[in-house]
């Protein structure tokens, strides 16, 4: 892990870590942000938050809108794709649109270095 944050850490505090990587996407990278931890350890109010403390992708959006009008102003124009997925128990589900057909699972392989 890059970094781990502990049940004090603000929305802020975990946003401040991952905004160079929002600024990387608007650079061109391909970018990937992964919760991981066991049920109930905050991986779903990490990403969205709360209206009151929004999480990182409110907050990420914000920041790539934001850019996207300030560079706007300036003669860029700019297409944007992106996408939002949850692997729980192996299976594949798209939070942003279609989902797999029906009985299909996403299959974890492992290669020899595990």
């Amino acid at each position: 892990f890059d970094r781990t944050f502990g049940p004090g850490s603000s929305q802020g505090e975990v946003f401040d870590e991952v905004s160079q990587l929002v600024q990387s996407a608007l650079d061109g990278y391909k970018v990937c942000i992964f919760a991981y931890g066991q049920t109930g350890s905050g991986k779903t109010h990490t990403m969205f938050g709360s209206e009151e403390s929004p999480g990182l992708i409110p907050r990420s959006l914000e920041q790539i809108f934001r850019s996207t009008v300030q560079l706007g102003e300036q003669g860029w124009s700019f297409s944007l794709r992106a996408s939002m997925l949850e692997i729980y128990n192996e299976t594949y589900r798209d939070l942003l649109g279609s989902q797999l057909p029906q009985g299909k699972q996403h299959t974890v392989k492992h290669d020899r270095q595990g």
